[in-house]
């Protein structure tokens, strides 16, 4: 499961994969800051963050950007859009965030059938 979400939905998007790392295949938060996980599952988990220069949250999503990096995440593809404000960043993105899903599912294609991870509960 790959979860994408545009503002608030992308700050609920990283409060769930900060939370429950272990349930996600892979992250798009799209003009978002939020909560930042932590563990090396969370660290490994592909995360496209993508935001608008013109977006009020530019400078937020940029720290929080700084601050995932600074833990040692290695799968963070950061893409900013010149001249994009907040409304826009989705259509900004969107050849971006399909290509980034494309290769995320298709190394899952490449690998064969991934194994099923043990279910928590989210309570």
């Amino acid at each position: 499961v790959a979860m994408v979400g545009h503002s608030q939905g992308g700050s609920q998007s990283l409060a769930f994969c900060a939370k429950y790392p272990s349930e996600l295949r892979g992250l798009v938060a799209l003009g978002a800051s939020g909560r930042v996980g932590s563990g090396e599952i969370y660290r490994t988990i592909p995360f496209f963050v993508g935001v608008g220069t013109e977006d009020l949250s530019f400078k937020a999503c940029e720290s929080m950007v700084e601050q995932i990096r600074n833990q040692g995440h290695n799968k963070l593809s950061f893409h900013r859009y010149e001249n994009i404000g907040h409304a826009m960043t989705p259509l900004a993105s969107k050849k971006d965030i399909l290509g980034f899903l494309d290769e995320l599912f298709s190394s899952t294609k490449n690998e064969g059938a991934q194994e099923a991870r043990p279910r928590k509960s989210m309570n």
